[in-house]
């Protein structure tokens, strides 16, 4: 029975839908959408492909083990849960190297052995080691870094920390430099590769300093992430900093730039601080509009509203929650039950979650998509199966990187080429944009055609990946 459970291409268990051509040879749902022939006994798959929903049922009562099985996880999982499982567990493998900018380097960290590290790094990709838990860090030809004409998105060379006191006895920290080249600002961040204290939590303080003199400019604590914690996407813990510090701000304090000095220190967060036994006045402030919306949450008990805004769906008034506005239609919108009821869908819809965000949608030229045919048929076309699993070809969602997802679409109108799954864009990734919500094929091929015309120029994104 097992040679049957995998995909005879990916060698996966699928997690979705399994088909098969008319000789009965399984492929999973993401190779199929490549495929126009068997790769077994070539024989075509036809427009309407053959699902086999009776190793579907067999496979949905057993549970199988984790990718990362060879690594040591024990994890029982339903074959739909295993790829997402995959994605923050424990033992998954983390490519180190390639997170740093070291495309071409295979390395795969392992968090059990700290000298293996430490002699990849030093050895492989010259990274500086320190036996101690503070640092000046100098950033050598910063100026030209920062002002040359064709900027990118790069990074400093890293710097290896060891611990030598008690509180961090066998830890391995790394120092890494980010250039933003289109947001115009550097951040830096601290990760622990190996510990063996699992439950001690550390912070990084960088202490910016002046080259000529030596004196502390600007002080900013952050966190330090560690690669195995599972809360944490590792691929992103080396750009995504809670601190980033503008070109302009340091230009302004440092009368040199040339090199810049930047001292590091970590340490514990759960240390006393000796002086500070008083608690600190608490003061809450909002603005107009906040207050306002908090407010409206704690009496509908949702998440906001939109005024004067009704459903087309179930006429409720005001919207609470998701706006959902057609683009082809004048005047039409949706609160989320009706948008995920699948009312309306043959039309493509943005998703509004704020008013803030109806507001700076009205700025839009031109933003209704319509053809000839829509104009003529709209009313009249039948709707699709709103919970049918379409898979999207050549797709890849920009949060969790998987490619062919299926389900919804969301594009967002403030990016040049940014894409999201269903999953992701429920758990409120990228949302300060506004995005449109795709559910067939057609209204995909419609969007691209009209992207350009309807895409909104006037924000700028501020979302960034570094690969």
């Amino acid at each position: 029975m097992e040679e049957h459970q995998n995909c005879p291409i990916c060698f996966e268990i699928p997690s979705q839908e399994i088909y098969q051509c008319v000789g009965g040879h399984t492929i999973c749902h993401t190779c199929v959408v490549n495929l126009s022939d068997c790769p077994q006994c070539r024989v075509p798959y036809g427009n309407q492909k053959i699902r086999n929903r009776v190793l579907e049922q067999i496979l949905d009562k057993q549970t199988f083990d984790c990718v990362n099985a060879g690594n040591g996880c024990k994890e029982k999982l339903k074959r739909q849960d295993i790829l997402k499982h995959a994605e923050s567990c424990s033992k998954r493998p983390i490519s180190l190297c390639k997170m740093l900018g070291y495309q071409h380097c295979t390395y795969v960290l392992d968090p059990s052995i700290r000298s293996a590290i430490i002699k990849h790094l030093t050895e492989e990709h010259g990274i500086v080691h320190e036996c101690k838990t503070d640092v000046n860090v100098w950033h050598a030809d910063f100026k030209s870094t920062i002002e040359a004409s064709n900027l990118s998105n790069q990074m400093w060379n890293p710097t290896l920390l060891t611990g030598d006191t008690d509180w961090c006895k066998d830890s391995l920290f790394l120092i890494t430099g980010f250039v933003d080249g289109v947001r115009k600002c550097v951040s830096w961040n601290c990760l622990q590769l190996f510990g063996a204290d699992t439950e001690s939590t550390y912070e990084a303080k960088f202490l910016l300093k002046s080259a000529a003199t030596d004196q502390p400019l600007a002080t900013w604590i952050i966190p330090v992430f560690n690669v195995l914690d599972n809360g944490h996407d590792y691929r992103n813990l080396l750009q995504i900093s809670p601190c980033e510090v503008p070109f302009w701000f340091i230009k302004n304090i440092c009368k040199n730039i040339d090199d810049i000095p930047l001292s590091v220190q970590i340490q514990p967060t759960t240390r006393e601080r000796k002086g500070n036994q008083e608690a600190n006045a608490g003061v809450w402030t909002y603005s107009t509009e906040t207050k306002l919306a908090a407010d409206l949450d704690n009496a509908s008990g949702a998440l906001g509203s939109h005024p004067s805004v009704g459903c087309d769906g179930c006429l409720q008034e005001p919207i609470i929650g998701k706006r959902h506005k057609c683009l082809q239609c004048e005047d039409y919108d949706l609160c989320e039950n009706c948008m995920a009821a699948g009312q309306h869908a043959h039309h493509i819809f943005v998703g509004l979650a704020t008013p803030e965000q109806a507001q700076d949608f009205r700025s839009i030229l031109a933003i209704r998509v319509r053809t000839d045919q829509n104009r003529q048929t709209q009313d009249v076309v039948a709707l699709p199966n709103p919970n049918a699993n379409i898979v999207y070809p050549n797709i890849t969602c920009d949060a969790c990187r998987t490619r062919n997802f299926s389900g919804k679409q969301y594009k967002c109108l403030q990016c040049a080429d940014y894409d999201l799954c269903e999953s992701c864009e429920s758990s409120g990734i990228h949302s300060s944009h506004i995005f449109i919500i795709v559910r067939t094929f057609e209204q995909r091929q419609l969007v691209r055609q009209s992207f350009q015309r309807i895409r909104y120029h006037t924000a700028i994104c501020t979302y960034r990946y570094f690969d």
